[in-house]
């Protein structure tokens, strides 16, 4: 388990200074929607372009996934505000124009971190692969929003916070990302279509 941890542990640094970096630039500039919309709207579209230079990643699944994503958080954040469970601060509607970019940036960032960890280990077993995904969908969208919001973007009024997020919301944020690649998943292994990250 040790030489586990040491292979992946670089991958894990990176990323979290990539959350985390990704967190202050929505924690600073999320009081002008309007630029953090075009911000964040180039930085994909170069990370898309830069994806389908990769010959690793199938950009047919990504695309789907993060729009899947995008489309699925935002009705989640809709209902979310609607129903008082949290707040976003400073925003000129109900929920700030950037949150399908971020919900898309989210399937991007997990599959990415993801398809580098499995790159990175030879004849992983199933339970590992779980362990893996488990983690990654608990630590890092926790990371990002600690970051988020204790820079003031949303507040969050379920019980039992503890540095600006709450149980409840960890569980349900790792849920959506695990109900998407179960049935991302479930498509492939009817298209017979192999993955490193869904369809190993």
């Amino acid at each position: 388990m040790f030489k586990l941890f040491k292979t992946i542990f670089p991958v894990i640094i990176s990323y979290t200074l990539k959350i985390i970096l990704a967190g202050l630039i929505i924690g600073l500039l999320y009081r002008r929607e309007n630029l953090l919309v075009i911000i964040l709207a180039l930085v994909l579209v170069y990370k898309i372009y830069k994806l389908t230079k990769d010959k690793s990643t199938n950009i047919r699944l990504l695309i789907p996934g993060m729009l899947l994503t995008g489309f699925l958080g935002v009705v989640i954040e809709y209902f979310g505000t609607k129903l008082n469970y949290w707040e976003y601060h400073h925003i000129s509607g109900q929920l700030p124009r950037y949150l399908l970019i971020v919900w898309m940036f989210a399937f991007m960032f997990m599959y990415n971190i993801e398809k580098k960890i499995f790159l990175s280990i030879e004849n992983i077993t199933p339970l590992k692969r779980k362990v893996i995904i488990l983690f990654i969908v608990i630590v890092f969208p926790t990371i990002g929003e600690i970051v988020c919001i204790n820079l003031g973007v949303w507040t969050y009024y379920y019980p039992y916070i503890f540095l600006g997020v709450s149980p409840y919301t960890i569980f349900y944020i790792a849920l959506v990302h695990i109900i998407i690649n179960y049935f991302i998943s479930i498509y492939l292994k009817k298209k017979n279509i192999k993955d490193i990250v869904l369809n190993p």
